[in-house]
This record gives C-alpha cells, sequence and structure tokens, in this order.
C-alpha cells in the first residue's frame, strides 16, 4: 500500500521493526497506522453481516457468470446445435 501523509501529502514510506508499525513521513515526521487496519477490531455481529454479503456476492457473480455463458452458447454458430446440460 502506498499513502500519503495526512499532514503534507508527502509518500510516506513504510516503517517495520521496533515498536511502531506503520508509516512514517519523510518530509514532517508524521506517523501513520490507517493502512495496517489496527483501529478497525470488528464484533462477531459486523462479522457475519459482512461474510453473508460476501456469500450474496459470490452468489450473483456465479448466476451472471452462467447467464453469460448461455448467451454466448447461444451466439455461437461452431455449437452446431450440441446443447449441454
Amino acid at each position: 500500500m502506498r499513502c500519503g501523509c495526512p499532514r503534507c501529502g508527502t509518500f510516506m514510506v513504510h516503517e517495520e521493526g521496533g515498536q511502531f508499525l506503520g508509516c512514517r513521513c519523510p518530509n514532517c515526521l508524521a506517523s501513520c497506522d490507517a493502512c495496517m487496519g489496527t483501529d478497525s477490531v470488528l464484533t462477531r455481529a459486523e462479522m457475519a453481516a459482512g461474510s453473508s454479503r460476501l456469500q450474496a456476492l459470490a452468489e450473483l457473480a456465479e448466476a451472471d457468470a452462467a447467464r453469460a455463458w448461455d448467451e454466448d452458447e447461444e451466439e455461437q454458430p461452431w455449437t452446431d446445435g450440441f446443447q449441454s446440460d
């Protein structure tokens, strides 16, 4: 991830090691850990809601892919009457 400093906008350098994990600005020396997700603890209910949303999106994507496949088969002259199940 490439981060811009929230104070001055300079490209921040990811700093590893020591007690701090995150980015540090070489210009103004500000530090930031937003890209690390350290302040984003989710509750069980939030995780369950996210999981069900992901499942719904996966089902929609699968249905769209199947529909696109069916439309492709109808438009292709090379099928010569062959139909899949």
